[in-house]
């Protein structure tokens, strides 16, 4: 489908919309490049999503009976494939317009147009419904502007319907965006997931920490120089990278029976900074990871809307120039 859509901006590029009755050059340019940045963003997306379901659904920790577990599995699966066929509908729809902008005629284009129809009335929305509630009224749009492209379809009028898919098509825009939230949700909380055994070793850590060092001498006057100082200077240090807002820089008060450090105590108290720290470490590459998956979704919604925003204008356009 990637290679399809190339070939349309190709065409777009040779005959440069020469001869392109109804289909305005800027408009459309515009819409289809922020669909290819879309496109390219939203199958690895989509995929990767479809495999952490899988995953979810094979973990024996995972709550629920195994019927509860694939059951949930099958509704991500129906919403994997609701979102591909989304993205392929929109795509035939930039088909039908490409050879438009190429100068054929819409009469010449019946096929494409009566399998787009075919394809919109078969279009299967619960899938991404059924888990977002807030695209249903999108889904309803869907319907409607759906009913429109039959109509004209069944009437012979193929300029009509190409006019008409505007409605749904700008519909199942609108539910992808929608959807974009629990894309988010899926992804992070993956690897949040993964994040949360460091989170407690370094938890675990921290406290064994400030429990050995209650229980040793740090005078004001030796602190700034003691071997037990210096540690508690590394895991503090070590800790403030999280940048967590729960962590607070240890500062342990000695007990009223602290003792003398010792070299065992130590060692042990060093092997535990060593400790805090690799998985510190650990922790921190995934928060890096879990910023990306925030910020890969924040691009596939601007440029989610950023198409939207040229799809409206691309309609308007086409409406008040009419395919001929």
């Amino acid at each position: 489908m990637k290679r399809q859509t190339s070939i349309h901006l190709a065409v777009l590029a040779a005959v440069g919309l020469a001869g392109c009755a109804g289909v305005p050059r800027v408009t459309f340019d515009s819409y289809t490049n922020n669909f290819v940045a879309v496109r390219s963003q939203a199958q690895d997306l989509y995929l990767r999503s479809g495999i952490i379901a899988e995953d979810i659904a094979n973990r024996p920790e995972t709550e629920g009976s195994v019927s509860e577990k694939l059951k949930k599995l099958e509704a991500r699966r129906m919403a994997l494939r609701a979102r591909l066929d989304a993205l392929s509908l929109i795509d035939r729809y930039n088909g039908i317009l490409t050879h438009l902008a190429a100068g054929t005629s819409v009469d010449d284009l019946k096929a494409q147009v009566t399998g787009l129809q075919q394809d919109l009335s078969s279009f299967d929305v619960s899938g991404i419904t059924n888990l977002i509630q807030k695209a249903v009224p999108y889904a309803n749009i869907l319907t409607v502007g759906v009913a429109l492209v039959e109509d004209a379809v069944k009437k012979a009028k193929f300029r009509d319907a190409v006019n008409s898919a505007q409605k749904p098509l700008g519909g199942i825009i609108d539910i992808l965006l929608a959807d974009a939230d629990d894309l988010e949700d899926i992804t992070a909380h993956e690897l949040e997931r993964q994040q949360n055994p460091y989170r407690e070793q370094i938890d675990a850590y921290s406290r064994r920490f400030n429990s050995r060092l209650k229980g040793l001498k740090m005078t004001p006057e030796a602190s700034a120089t003691t071997d037990l100082q210096a540690l508690l200077t590394k895991i503090n240090n070590a800790l403030q990278t999280m940048g967590r807002a729960d962590i607070k820089p240890l500062a342990p008060q000695a007990s009223a029976n602290a003792a003398e450090h010792t070299a065992v105590e130590i060692d042990a108290l060093t092997a535990l900074v060593g400790q805090a720290t690799t998985s510190v470490i650990a922790y921190n590459k995934i928060e890096d990871q879990i910023k990306a998956q925030h910020a890969l979704i924040a691009g596939y919604r601007n440029a989610l809307g950023a198409t939207k925003k040229a799809f409206v204008a691309l309609g308007s356009d086409i409406e008040a120039t009419q395919i001929s």
